[in-house]
């Protein structure tokens, strides 16, 4: 018993310290204003009118609006006085970040109400996204002060506009989350001063470089796009009387890290046992030599290729054909194609899915069954037609053209049969555009659950041809697909993942090679590593396990060890 409780106190000490309480701080936004397609205003700053507006494309006809409009907003935040509030609660470098979140209020939030302002889209309910821009240019902080303008140079056609001033403001950009909003009660602007007029706080997620940015106090820029066709949502900027944006942030005092507590728990064991056996270090060390050996483990990436592929488009010829042969398929925003004789707007989605038994055959190979979790999926897409305003020789297709896609995973595989799918990957014949958006078509349903994996910038390239694709050198791109669980668990299942893309702007135009190529087909890469899936990544074995299995090694060696020294005298 007096054994047992000498192994036992050193380590319950060290390894029992909790970590502190969270704190949060926030922070208001310190520049903020929003982009309008709308031909009265796609070329104005629209950062001082007391709302901004992240809207699907839709026209307002109750205040007189009947050509459609998109809206997004962009905010942004100065994290700094974040950092010299946490340094001074925990010490500088004593602190880490635990949530993000974006409290943002609105003024006009009873969807179906008018907003008084026919600038602004009608409140309605519908998902949007956040995502994290790379590129701070946007805004002036020396000249943003008071109403939090941005520069005055920055509106819809300087961003999406071909060759505009601030083309470039999305790229890298990286999705943090897409959201719900739904509306509420709350109409009004006089109370908003009070700040108690509809608040919302969205959850931004643990993305790595939003934490560090945090960390290191630098300014954060944040831009909200609809992720339906539905949402117009109103937001309260620095120029209203009240209720700004907020950036609000927790974090708490880094505590001893568990491996850290148990291997000094590990040392005062052979303290305590030293004077019998000697002051040499060799049983600790070699014990978690051993264990820990293999421990760290590098990631192993299996891939791919699509089971099944095509694409979905609006064009009154194509919308009741099956797209699946075409050699090519499209994500295109409702665009015409003037230079291949095509006057009228047409839209374009792609469907590609992939079957995931062999990834999770691999895996259980290489891991064993059960023992490996995924740690990221890819999609890497090919272009035969990558040049930004060079047709593709094909009037079916719109012309290349730089913008914005999304990627959702779908629910619903039922739209390709994969006995029937052959080398070609094709899709269930009666599938097209009005057998998924028609009123009654037999995959109205298709869509139903998808879950929005991120949003990214395709921006063309310098790649135009055929022949070359057999020799994968034509245009390809890798596009994560984030950290979602339920795609995370399909795959580790073995199950199909089925991915629709389509346009996140009013602009984008991207061709991906389809199946019937020659080569360069759709691939999907997952990434894993050992350990059994949980809730939140596993590793291979904690490194508190590994660290109190070695002191319990050590000790064991030490007891089993010949006595050396004064232990021998005696036997003598």
């Amino acid at each position: 018993m007096k054994n047992t409780l000498g192994i036992a106190l050193p380590v319950l000490w060290l390894a029992a310290g909790p970590a502190l309480a969270g704190s949060s701080l926030s922070v208001e936004a310190v520049a903020d204003t929003f982009l309008s397609s709308d031909p009265l205003f796609a070329n104005r700053d629209m950062s001082n009118f007391g709302v901004m507006v992240v809207s699907a494309d839709q026209a307002d006809p109750a205040q007189g609006s009947t050509h459609p409009r998109r809206m997004n907003l962009l905010v942004a935040y100065d994290t700094a006085p974040l950092k010299a509030g946490f340094d001074a609660e925990f010490g500088p470098g004593g602190w880490r970040v635990d949530a993000v979140a974006a409290q943002w209020y609105s003024t006009y939030d009873i969807p179906g109400t008018p907003a008084n302002n026919p600038r602004y889209n009608v409140p309605a309910a519908g998902a949007f996204s956040i995502v994290l821009l790379a590129d701070n240019a946007w805004f002036d902080p020396a000249k943003a002060a008071g109403p939090g303008l941005a520069n005055a140079d920055l509106n819809w056609n300087s961003v999406f506009g071909n060759a505009g001033a601030y083309a470039g403001v999305l790229a890298g950009a990286q999705t943090l989350g897409v959201y719900r909003y739904s509306g509420g009660t709350f109409n009004s602007e006089t109370k908003c001063a009070q700040q108690d007029c509809a608040a919302y706080r969205w959850d931004l997620g643990s993305n790595p470089t939003l934490l560090q940015a945090v960390l290191s106090g630098d300014p954060v820029s944040l831009f909200a796009a609809a992720a339906d066709d539905q949402v117009a949502y109103l937001v309260n900027q620095r120029g209203s009387a009240g209720g700004h944006p907020l950036l609000v942030v927790t974090a708490s005092a880094v505590p001893l890290p568990p491996a850290a507590a148990l291997f000094a728990g590990a040392l005062l064991l052979w303290r305590r046992f030293a004077p019998r056996h000697g002051r040499s270090l060799a049983a600790p060390v070699l014990a978690l030599s051993a264990l820990t050996a293999n421990a760290a483990q590098a990631d192993t990436t299996l891939s791919v290729e699509a089971t099944a592929d095509t694409f979905l488009s609006s064009d009154p010829t194509y919308a009741d054909r099956d797209m699946s042969a075409f050699g090519a398929m499209q994500i295109s925003a409702n665009l015409p194609d003037p230079l291949q004789g095509i006057d009228y707007p047409r839209t374009m989605d792609l469907l590609v899915a992939y079957r995931t038994a062999a990834i999770k055959s691999g895996f259980d190979a290489q891991y064993g069954a059960g023992n490996w979790h995924v740690t990221a999926v890819k999609v890497k897409w090919y272009s035969n037609f990558d040049i930004i305003g060079e047709p593709a020789h094909n009037p079916q297709f719109n012309v290349p053209a730089v913008g914005n896609f999304s990627i959702a995973w779908l629910a619903n595989d039922n739209w390709f049969d994969a006995a029937n799918a052959g080398a070609q990957g094709l899709a269930n014949p009666d599938l097209n555009w009005n057998s998924v958006f028609g009123g009654n078509g037999a995959y109205s349903g298709l869509l139903n659950g998808k879950q929005i994996l991120g949003t990214y910038s395709y921006s063309g390239g310098t790649f135009n041809g055929t022949s070359n694709c057999s020799n994968e050198v034509c245009a390809p791109r890798f596009w994560d697909l984030g950290s979602n669980a339920g795609l995370f668990n399909r795959i580790q299942s073995g199950g199909v993942v089925s991915l629709l893309g389509f346009a996140a702007d009013t602009n984008v135009t991207y061709l991906a090679n389809q199946l019937t190529k020659p080569a360069a087909h759709p691939q999907l890469f997952v990434s894993a590593a050992a350990g059994a899936p949980t809730a939140v990544n596993a590793v291979p074995l904690p490194d508190w396990a590994l660290l109190l299995m070695a002191a319990i090694l050590a000790l064991l060696l030490l007891g089993s060890a010949p006595a050396s020294g004064a232990g021998t005298s005696r036997d003598r």
